[in-house]
């Protein structure tokens, strides 16, 4: 399962967010939660924190706190910012799918398809278009391999 990135900068004067943004990148999730709560603190308000806070907390698999940081995201994205929105609730029913909340993950993702239809399918198609793909190459790879060895 993957968490969507949206590409965001931290807003002005935001260090620890920026910082936050390197250590996740980093993969040093623990650290990154860290400097987004900081920032949080200066900034509750902002997107970037929140969303960036909740896609950590996933990472961490704290899939309920990880939510509740999405659904803040969600509450103060910019309305004309659909991308940001679609993804915010893609990351939400992602949360509530490790949460076992099947149905409730399933209204996010209807959500993150009325806020970006054609991102969101495209995603979808290139993933079915990849699985499918390495499908190929293991059977392929097995036919020749069983060919060699029935010599």
């Amino acid at each position: 399962m993957s968490v969507l990135s949206v590409s965001v900068s931290a807003q002005k004067g935001n260090n620890e967010v920026r910082a936050g943004n390197k250590k996740y990148n980093d993969k040093k999730y623990i650290e990154a939660e860290i400097d987004y709560r900081k920032g949080l603190e200066k900034n509750p308000k902002s997107f970037e924190g929140n969303y960036n806070l909740g896609n950590s907390l996933f990472r961490q698999k704290k899939y309920e706190e990880a939510y509740q940081q999405y659904e803040k995201a969600a509450s103060y994205a910019p309305k004309t910012e659909k991308e940001k929105l679609a993804a915010t609730y893609h990351n939400m029913g992602n949360s509530l799918l490790m949460q076992k909340k099947i149905e409730e993950s399933i209204e996010a993702y209807k959500q993150a398809l009325r806020h970006n239809p054609i991102k969101t399918t495209k995603t979808k198609i290139k993933n079915k278009i990849k699985s499918r793909t390495i499908s190929k190459i293991n059977r392929t790879t097995t036919k020749k391999t069983k060919k060699i060895s029935s010599k």
